[in-house]
This record gives structure tokens, sequence and C-alpha cells, in this order.
């Protein structure tokens, strides 16, 4: 039972050993103006640290045999062991691992350690193809040979093909231990050699004769067993990818989403950053551009961005975008590479983008109180009439402020309402700013101040005025217009004026005044008139004559008529030329009617045509009725 749990340990920490992953060379490597880092997850070699030993290795022979290396415990470069290569007679020593790549981009890494140097001394790492042990050929990726005082490197080198090789001149003591790596991309047809991460050469030839390999060497070189000792530790086949810059943007301003008005300015900028441990000296300079999303052909405005160091940055770069006059939301954008000049390990963050809500601008209306009064030409207010500025916030940030001016005087802020002073006309203009800096267009309003009340006259025809004299009032307003002319006779209540108007007769006192359409009232004004009718006098005067006439003319001779046909003949021609002309001066001392003055109207024609009938009627026929009257018996 306790040989199985021994049994059980091991096997778990030869396991343990072989779960360990070889230690990550030194990174990023620069190759070629191209720098590459190593992806210590895609390793192919298996333990190449040879903590389980030569397990995963064999050693061809060849024709004259070979030797197989041994595990060492006491010179190490890393772990706990290595494999001893001790070439110090023949035949060679060397150790093969087969192991196919397809990574277009690989570093090939191996630590030596040379104890002693023999005469021949040559010892190699490489990787190759078509290896063929019995004939000791194959087509080599890459090989370095070691020598005690120079590394002869070859690259690519197939069979009939063209190869690249160098003799470079390295001491490589006893007693020290070198880390050698190659970097390789067959893409590019380039390899790199460094030592103990240093660069050490480099090499190049056309991609098209670049190829893979599948078989790891390492061990003596010398063909004759006379290399000297060696150790090997850490051999490694990784894959690399090329550390590239990246460029992103960085501190954009503003952040966030943007709410402007329409047409107006927003500034924007943003910094080029490389997030990258790599620099962009070797490139050519990039291209910033800004431009709306909707047109991304048409930037607005285009920058040229120098090569960036690793982590470093460029700019700020800002701009000015001025938004649209139709409301809606709008996108920005700025592109770090946006004629992807630029190679970068990152292609998909390269844009800042920003969101622009473009809001409507608010707009206003004046409110005018009472009393006002809307004309055909224009709107009329006193110096009492309120004047209310009222804004409608569209963009629902908020009215930031209100201003007016009154006949292009100074802009002044609206906080209550207000009023105009001085009578005539004035031009009222006014706007409003939302808090988005959407100022609506200047409107305006002409407003007429009309604080004088209208003028009234009397309209009085030549005296002396009579009962069918007719009074009229006339008012005129500049401003409103007249909205009602009143009047009183002696006192009495007012009256709405709708038309000429008479008095009786007598002494009379008429007030009258007019208010405008805004109320403003005229003081009363006050006229003083009698109006007389003689009529009733002249038609007293005619028919006491006529009266007299008649009774004269009754009384004349003959003188024998009886006293009865004295008073028949003046009943018949006097009498109702009497009456009649009386009773014109009662109507007209009633109605006023046929009344005197004027002078020549109707009234004087009716007592005058009255008069002169009865004087004619009283005289002539009179006197002809009373000489044909028979005379009575006994008459003397």
């Amino acid at each position: 039972m306790r040989r199985f749990v021994a049994a059980l340990l091991v096997a778990s920490v030869a396991l343990g050993f072989l779960a360990v992953p070889p230690e990550s060379r030194a990174s990023p490597w620069t190759c070629g103006d191209v720098s590459y880092a190593s992806d210590p997850l895609s390793q192919v070699i298996q333990d190449g640290g040879f903590e389980a030993d030569l397990t995963f290795w064999y050693t061809a022979t060849g024709g004259g045999g070979a030797n197989s290396p041994t595990i060492s415990t006491t010179t190490v470069h890393t772990g706990a062991k290595s494999a001893r290569v001790d070439a110090s007679s023949s035949p060679a020593t060397h150790a093969e691992q087969d192991g196919a790549f397809s990574s277009s981009s690989t570093v090939f890494s191996f630590s030596f350690y040379p104890e002693t140097w023999g005469p021949g001394g040559v010892f190699v790492s490489e990787f190759m193809r078509n290896w063929t042990p019995t004939a000791g050929t194959a087509e080599v990726v890459t090989a370095v040979v070691l020598y005690p005082t120079s590394v002869h490197w070859t690259v690519w080198k197939s069979f009939g093909g063209p190869s690249v090789e160098q003799d470079i001149p390295v001491p490589l003591a006893v007693g020290s231990w070198y880390t050698f790596d190659v970097v390789m991309d067959r893409a590019l047809g380039i390899q790199c050699l460094f030592l103990d991460g240093a660069p050490l050469a480099s090499a190049s030839l056309n991609p098209a004769d670049a190829f893979d390999a599948d078989v790891v060497l390492f061990g003596d070189a010398s063909f004759s067993g006379d290399a000297g000792v060696a150790y090997y530790d850490d051999e490694s086949l990784l894959a690399v990818e090329p550390v590239l810059p990246d460029y992103a943007p960085a501190n954009p301003a503003p952040a966030g989403t943007i709410l402007i008005g329409e047409s107006l300015p927003v500034s924007l900028s943003v910094e080029v950053w490389n997030r990258a441990n790599v620099s962009a000296s070797n490139t050519s300079a990039t291209t910033l551009a800004f431009y709306n999303e909707s047109t991304p052909s048409a930037p607005f405005m285009t920058f040229s961005v120098p090569p960036l160091a690793a982590q470093s940055f460029a700019g700020p770069f800002s701009v000015t975008w001025r938004s649209p006059s139709v409301p809606g939301t709008y996108r920005v954008v700025a592109d770090v590479d946006y004629s992807g000049d630029l190679i970068e390990s990152d292609e998909l963050n390269n844009l800042q983008t920003w969101t622009i809500g473009v809001l409507p601008p608010p707009y206003s209306i004046l409110s005018v109180g009472d009393p006002n009064y809307a004309g055909p030409t224009a709107t009329y207010v006193t110096f009492a009439t309120p004047l209310t500025l009222i804004a409608f916030d569209a963009s629902g940030t908020g009215i930031r402020r209100v201003e007016y001016r009154d006949d292009g005087g100074p802009w002044s802020v609206y906080a209550t309402p207000f009023a105009l002073a001085g009578d005539g006309s004035h031009l009222l203009e006014w706007f409003s700013e939302d808090n988005v800096g959407n100022v609506e267009p200047v409107r305006s309003a002409r407003l007429s101040v009309d604080d004088t009340p209208p003028t009234t006259t009397l309209l009085v025809p030549p005296g002396p005025w009579s009962y069918a004299s007719r009074f009229e009032l006339a008012a005129t307003d500049a401003g409103s217009g007249v909205a009602r002319t009143e009047y009183r006779v002696d006192g009495g209540p007012w009256r709405e004026y709708e038309g000429s108007f008479s008095l009786a007769v007598g002494n009379h006192e008429i007030r009258y005044r007019s208010v405008d359409r805004l109320g403003n009232q005229e003081p009363e004004s006050v006229t003083f008139v009698r109006i007389e009718n003689w009529k009733p006098f002249v038609a007293f005067v005619f028919a006491l004559v006529l009266a007299l006439v008649g009774a004269y003319v009754a009384r004349r001779p003959p003188r024998d008529a009886s006293p009865r046909a004295q008073w028949r003949h003046y009943a018949i021609y006097s009498i109702p030329f009497v009456a009649a002309e009386a009773a014109t001066g009662v109507v007209s001392l009633i109605t006023g009617a046929l009344a005197i003055p004027p002078y020549l109207d109707l009234g004087t024609v009716v007592d005058v045509v009255l008069f002169a009938i009865g004087i004619i009627v009283a005289l002539v026929l009179g006197r002809r009725a009373r000489q044909a009257v028979p005379r009575p018996a006994g008459w003397p």
C-alpha cells in the first residue's frame, strides 16, 4: 500500500512538472519596425525545461550514431533541471522533438550554458523540416550555431532555394547562461535574433521563400564529437503577435449627451491616446477627422496627428460644430484613424461619438390688457393698459429670459406686466431665450397710446332760436375714436346723442361730453340758449286787429241796418279770420309749430296770409254785402 501511494505521489509530481508552462520570455521584441509579444498558452515544445527529464525528446541516430543528452540538476537556468550535452568525444550528442507550428509569427527561444569548449567548439539549436538523420540533411527555418567567439545564424535555408546566413562576433564565455530568442514572421519574411533580450541581428528575404518547420533540435554540431560540454534549458516555441500601437479617443469634451438650440455653435474637443505599450514612432502621421454620423465621407474638420509614443497623448483637438435649424437628434463622430493609415492592435476603438439633441426655440406672445381697442391699423392702449409677455418653452429646458424694448430703445428684462407712456404710435419689440441658448426671432407689435379724450362741439343755428331750431353735437378723436356722445338739458339725465334735437321755449342749459373707445372721457362743456316764439303774440295782435277792423266795417253805413244784421255781417266776414289767427297762436303756444322766429318761415306766412285775407274780406266783401242788405220798414 505504501509503495502504491509513493508511486502515485511520484506520478503527481511528474504531471505537475508537465503542467508548468515554460517561462515567458522578455517581450515585446521589435523586429523589422514591428513589435511582437508572445502568447504563453501557445507553447508547442513539450517540457522544454526538462522537468520531466527527456520524456518528450528523442535522439535520431545517423550513420555514425548519436548520443542522447542527460539531465542535470546542478546547472540549471530555471526550474530544477536542464539538459546536459557532453560532446567531448564522438559520436555527436543531440535531441529532437517534433512539433508542427501553424502560426505565421513565432519566437524560438533557448538558454545555453557552455561549461567547456572543445577543439571543435560547435553547438546548435535549430528549428527545421524535412529532417533526415541518416543523411544529416534538413531545410532550416532558423539555426543558431554557437562557437566560442561567434554565432553563425542560418535563416530559411531550403534545398536549392535562397537563404540568409550571418556570422556574428559574440564571445560566449564558459560558466554563464545565455538566452537566445529568434522572432520569425513568415508573412513579412523577416527574422530577428536576440541575445539576452538585446537585438543581435536581423535577416529578411522574399516572404514567398519563407516556410514553417516541424522539428526542434539542440546539441552538438561539431560532427566530430569535440564541441565540449554545455547545458540547454527553456527550449520554447511560442506564437507571437505584432504588438501594435492602439489609438483611441480620450478625454472628450463635453462628455455625455449635449442639448443645444437651433443654429448654435457647439465646441467639441478630444485627445488622441496611444493606449499600447509600444510606440507608433515608426509609422506615418494619422488623420483625426470630425464628421456627422450621417455623412462620414465628408468630414467638416481634419487634423494630422504625429506618431505617438507608448501611453502618450496628443491634443486636445478642438472644433466648432453648428447645430442645424431643424430640431432632432444628431451624432458627431471623431475618428482618430480616419484614413486607416495606422495598423493597430484594436481597430474598433477609434471612434468618439457625441449625441447632440437639437431642441426647438421658445416662442412668446403679447397679451394686451384692458382698456384696449383693436383698430384697423393699430391697437390702441392707454398709459394704464397692462402689457404682458407670455413665453412658451418648446424645448422643455426652461425659459432663461424675456426682453423687450420700446421704439428701438435699450432692451429691458421682462419681469412683470408693464405699460407704455406718451401719446402716439409705439413699436414694441420682444424675444425670449431658453436654457439651451435658443433665441426666438424678435417679434413686434405696433401699439398706439391714446390718453387724450375726444373734443365735442355744439353746433348752434343762427339766432334767435325757436322751437324749430335744431341743435347738433359733433365729436372728434384723433386716437381710438369716439365711442359715444352724451348731453343733458337743464340738469336732466344724460342722454346718448343720436341726432339733432330741439328745445322748448325758454331759457336752457345744455351740457355735453364724449367718451372714446378706451374710456377717456371729455370734461363737460356747457352752453346757454333761449328759445323764442313770438307767434302767439303776433297771432293775438293780428286777431285783435282783425276783430277791430271787422267790427268797424260792420258798423259802417248804411246805418239803417238792424243790429242783428250787423252782428251777422261781423260773424260771417270777421270772426272766422279772427278765430283762425287766434287758433294758430294757441297751437304755436302749445306745440311750438309755426313759431316765429324764423321771420320768413311758415308761421309768418300763415299769420300774414290770414291777416291779409281777413282785412280784404272785412273791407271789400263785407262792404258789398252791407250795401245789398234791404232796409227794414220804418228804417230812416
